[in-house]
């Protein structure tokens, strides 16, 4: 219940992207039977990337999410300025939470907002 579930999203997301740390080197192959040059896994280690960065944008947007909910658990007292500017940013697209419900709507703004 609650927010717990952004936990368990956030630690999925650094362990998909523990995996794709993995050297893409690590699985070329020769062609050819052996005649040719190993071949160049550039595209696929740039396609690992591009999928860490949208899991790192994730990680992002749980944490903030996260952190304006526990802004609204401290209010009257204010933060800094930058976090009160990022607070009221994300704010205009993800309602306070006053009940339980789903957070994937609200990841997916704050990642919008990332973009």
């Amino acid at each position: 219940s609650g927010l717990m579930i952004t936990q368990y999203a956030a630690a999925a997301c650094c362990a998909e992207m523990r995996t794709l740390s993995m050297p893409a080197s690590v699985s070329n192959i020769s062609t050819s039977g052996g005649i040719e040059d190993y071949n160049s896994m550039g595209a696929t280690a740039g396609l690992m990337l591009r999928q860490s960065v949208n899991l790192c944008r994730s990680v992002i947007a749980i944490e903030l999410l996260i952190g304006c909910e526990a802004l609204d658990h401290h209010r009257p007292l204010r933060s800094g300025d930058n976090v009160e500017h990022m607070y009221k940013v994300i704010r205009k697209v993800v309602p306070v939470r006053d009940f339980d419900r789903s957070p994937s709507p609200d990841i997916a703004a704050i990642e919008a907002i990332l973009r």
